[in-house]
């Protein structure tokens, strides 16, 4: 699967709140590998450690648990590619 996560606007906490991706079949294992696309970064000082090494986990937890995404510029986003 191909999905977008994008920030419309600044957010109004320290840390955004985590992004839950439903939909998947929850006791397979997946891969995430975020695309990059042009600018990186955002505001943060540090993004999180999936957004360049691919990250391995269940359905059940990027249903549940979920990712912590990174704090953009406003009016950006960015591509991540789920496989199983």
């Amino acid at each position: 699967a191909l999905l977008a996560y994008v920030q419309l606007q600044t957010s109004p906490w320290l840390v955004v709140p985590r992004w839950r991706i439903s939909g998947l079949d929850p006791e397979r294992t997946y891969t995430v590998t975020h695309l990059p696309l042009g600018r990186t970064g955002g505001i943060g000082h540090t993004q999180p450690e999936w957004m360049t090494t691919p990250l391995t986990c269940t359905g059940r937890e990027l249903a549940v648990v979920g990712l912590q995404p990174p704090s953009l510029w406003p009016e950006s986003g960015m591509l991540v590619h789920v496989t199983s």
